[in-house]
């Protein structure tokens, strides 16, 4: 009897990484072994398939018999973005696939090789499709998950609220920087969480009235498809967003409405917060396994693997 393949996945540095836990899961299932690994140096003298890794830059020699897997889940952050990313692709390995995020993030790349991909967008787990059964007790006004690094241009929301919505509560679910933390921790109407496990999240957002998505419109955010969202739509809150171009995209094509903030934050009024008509897309579509099965990456896996 043949032994099962194995699939090995690099873990990256960044701890909130849920397609990992997805792909953990979903291969599992299938009769795959999986298993993950800190550091390439773990990869020597071990038996396996598969050797995915999120990118990154890979120079893990080749190994025979051995598929590696490039996944370009996001783009590198600035300063000198596009750098960044012509070097990680010049010096990486040559890899027998590729799996991108969407279609503006593989563009952006634009590799002219003839390596195969797939288009793999991100996707919601069950614990946050469940959300919708939690408690509804909101215990805060609003909320903000996700990144808190000073790239992501907090400050003037934060501001926002200690100075003009003093009555108004905010819970920030993730790691605050320390001049967040310094800035706006004594603040009582600002809540932060720091870091949780990722089935935590959605008992968190269950508890707030309406979500904050704020992206700074710059590449490469304003084209990567922001998880959060996801998250806040699987758990029913009224979406307050900031206007870009992968937000209005993703508004327009899941028939939902969101609050768009102005940039100087005029329209960020009660009024018009609590007036608003909120609509969030059916998320059944975004479950992970769904997500995972669309971009066909199991049937192009399994035929790497003939």
């Amino acid at each position: 009897m043949p032994q099962p393949k194995k699939i090995v996945f690099i873990k990256p540095f960044n701890p909130y990484l849920p397609e990992l836990k997805a792909y953990m899961e979903y291969f599992s299932w299938h009769g795959y072994v999986v298993q993950t690994v800190k550091n390439t140096r773990e990869l020597s003298g071990m038996r396996y398939d598969v050797e995915w890794h999120f990118m990154g830059i890979d120079r893990v020699p080749y190994k025979k018999g051995v598929i590696k897997i490039h996944e370009y889940g996001s783009l590198s952050t600035p300063p000198l973005s596009r750098l960044k990313n012509i070097i990680k692709k010049l010096i990486s390995r040559k890899p027998q696939f590729r799996v991108f995020l969407n279609e503006a993030v593989k563009n952006t790349f634009a590799f002219n090789d003839n390596v195969a991909s797939c288009i793999r967008d991100m996707g919601v787990g069950n614990s946050f499709l469940n959300a919708i059964n939690l408690p509804q007790q909101k215990q805060y006004d609003f909320c903000y998950l996700g990144n808190m690094h000073q790239l992501r241009q907090l400050e003037d929301m934060l501001v926002y609220f200690k100075e003009r919505l003093k009555n108004k509560t905010i819970l920030l679910i993730g790691e605050p920087t320390p001049h967040l933390k310094n800035k706006f921790g004594n603040c009582t109407n600002i809540h932060f969480t720091g870091m949780l496990n990722y089935d935590e999240v959605p008992k968190e957002l269950a508890k707030c009235k309406f979500a904050i998505n704020y992206v700074p419109n710059i590449h490469p955010y304003n084209i990567q498809t922001s998880t959060k969202v996801l998250d806040y739509c699987s758990c029913n809150l009224n979406i307050i967003t900031n206007r870009y171009e992968w937000i209005e995209k993703f508004e327009s094509d899941n028939q939902a409405s969101f609050l768009f903030l102005k940039d100087d934050f005029s329209n960020f009024t009660l009024e018009n917060i609590e007036s608003f008509e909120y609509k969030n897309p059916k998320m059944q579509n975004f479950e992970w396994n769904s997500v995972i099965e669309k971009s066909r990456l199991p049937i192009l896996i399994a035929g790497l693997l003939k």
